[in-house]
């Protein structure tokens, strides 16, 4: 009996529509890649941010307030078991002014320390102990925050803030206002927190805001979907567990990571790499890591539709198109 053919679906932020004032003699070349976009066929879809993108794949769907369960989901990724209370995400950001704006940059960059995480929690947690919230890490940079109360307020995503002006993505919705003041006295607390003293005496960026966000609680019932998922990050993860796909934590540049993990189930692949450089307007982070992608990820996907082990190739780079790749579109002239 013959094995019926898989469908990969790659979800890539930043592949498309990113650095569109430079010149495009600096773009590598990346025939794989081409091939796939252009023998495809190009459909348009909500432009959505990566969260609702990843989430919609799995059946998710933002609830009245427009949120996702971002916070339950890492929380699920992170812990291994759903928590019973409210969560929000609660991620230490550094705030950047820059002439009008006040611009956003997660911790990734900010080499957060494990010390530093712990000391800037025991001051949180002390200061808003009577608003009955209790600030918890996973790690230096993955924060969140048990509130009082389920808030009902919709945030934005930090993926879809990161980089702008932060201002124009604050909280909205009936307890917006509790939110935002929140938002400019923890702003203010940390400030003036020692471990930020420190960072200021050794030219560090400081750790100067909390971004929340994701505060849906999760459905009743989980979505049935099943995939073998191939990525990195928690809220992939979250999902995969919720569902009970199988999930494999891998470098989505390394060919031989994913490969071997499409052979039974239709794959969702996830990366984020480029959409970190896009971010950080880190051009050449980006021409290479395409460099590498088209190597580990497009040529091979092009050589299995070629082949016949895969039946189809649909790419998200969030930017609201759908690319989708069918094997006999492969060996079309026009």
């Amino acid at each position: 009996m013959n094995k019926k053919p898989n469908k990969v679906t790659l979800i890539i932020p930043g592949l498309l529509d990113a650095f569109s004032g430079i010149d495009p003699e600096l773009f590598p070349e990346l025939p794989a890649l081409a091939t796939l976009l252009g023998k495809g066929n190009s459909h348009g879809i909500p432009k959505d941010n990566f969260e609702t993108t990843v989430c919609r794949l799995f059946h998710l769907s933002v609830n009245e307030s427009s949120e996702l369960p971002i916070a339950q989901l890492t929380w699920l990724a992170d812990f291994g078991s759903q928590s019973a209370t409210p969560l929000l995400r609660a991620d230490p950001v550094h705030l950047q002014p820059d002439r009008a704006e006040l611009r956003l940059f997660p911790a990734d960059s900010l080499a957060i320390t494990t010390q530093e995480t712990e000391q800037l929690l025991v001051t949180l947690n002390e200061q808003y102990r009577s608003d009955g919230h209790k600030f918890i890490s996973a790690t230096t940079t993955r924060w969140y925050l048990r509130p009082g109360r389920q808030p009902s307020i919709r945030t934005r995503p930090l993926s879809e803030v990161a980089g702008k002006d932060v201002r124009s993505y604050l909280p909205s919705g009936d307890d917006s206002a509790y939110w935002k003041t929140l938002f400019n006295e923890i702003q203010m607390l940390l400030h003036a927190h020692p471990v930020n003293q420190r960072r200021r005496d050794s030219q560090q960026a400081v750790i100067n805001s909390l971004w929340f966000w994701g505060g849906a609680p999760l459905p009743v019932d989980a979505p049935s979907v099943e995939y073998t998922v191939i990525g990195k990050d928690s809220l992939t993860e979250g999902l995969a567990k919720l569902s009970g796909s199988i999930f494999n934590s891998a470098e989505t540049g390394s060919r031989s990571a994913w490969h071997a993990n499409i052979e039974n189930k239709n794959c969702l692949i996830v990366c984020q790499d480029l959409q970190e450089a896009v971010v950080y307007g880190e051009f050449n982070s980006w021409e290479q890591l395409l460099i590498e992608f088209e190597q580990a990820l497009f040529n091979p996907l092009l050589a299995d539709l070629k082949k016949g082990d895969l039946s189809s190739v649909d790419l998200l780079p969030c930017n609201g198109r759908l690319y989708q790749i069918k094997r006999n579109q492969l060996f079309k002239f026009w």
